[in-house]
């Protein structure tokens, strides 16, 4: 099976819960001599879509058809990538709270948006490895000084006379938490944004 093959595979099986129809191809290539297991897992890892993609087969009923060891070891994987969900937002909870104290009202992004508005049929379908929101321009530095209050510490030393190209303050860690945290003044690089402007 060549790789774009498997992705090909993958993107199928991505949209298997609103799009049953694919099923039966799937299972048609999952049952020639030609599939590679291996290289599936390999690629919706690297496409950091492997629970989603495990959770979607499953739900299909087409994880039965993968080597037991292999379902035992994925299913692990998205077991251990859900169990982080709910500490994630009570951190999601703590950060909004601070900051909400202090006059800055964060608007969530990516991953934890969307966990938050229950897109997900299980919190473990998405990899969360840090917490993305938006503030004005203005208010990043102030947001910043509250997280460090809460003992969080740039990964990467904040340099003002960049401020206006960057598009998020260096990321923020504290090893208390579950998940980095990410300060956005812009949603995307000032660089590209130029494009989408009218």
């Amino acid at each position: 099976m060549k790789g774009n093959t498997s992705m090909l595979i993958i993107g199928k099986c991505l949209t298997i819960g609103r799009y049953p129809e694919p099923r039966e191809e799937i299972l048609k290539a999952i049952k020639n001599n030609n599939f590679n297991w291996e290289e599936v897992v390999l690629n919706a890892s690297n496409q950091f879509v492997l629970p989603t993609w495990f959770i979607r087969m499953k739900n299909a009923g087409l994880t039965d058809f993968m080597p037991e060891e292999l379902r035992l070891h994925v299913a692990e994987l998205a077991n251990l990538n859900r169990e982080p969900k709910q500490k994630i937002i009570n951190q999601v909870a703590e950060i909004a709270k601070l900051l909400n104290a202090n006059g800055i009202a964060p608007v969530l992004l990516k991953g934890t948006a969307h966990l938050l508005l229950g897109l997900y049929t299980d919190p473990a379908e998405r990899m969360i490895g840090d917490i993305d929101f938006l503030v004005k321009d203005d208010e990043v530095l102030a947001a910043a000084e509250c997280l460090q209050s809460l003992g969080f510490q740039p990964e990467t030393k904040y340099n003002s006379a960049v401020h206006s190209e960057m598009k998020h303050f260096p990321g923020l860690v504290n090893y208390d938490y579950p998940a980095a945290i990410e300060i956005h003044r812009e949603v995307m690089n000032p660089l590209n944004d130029r494009k989408f402007k009218a």
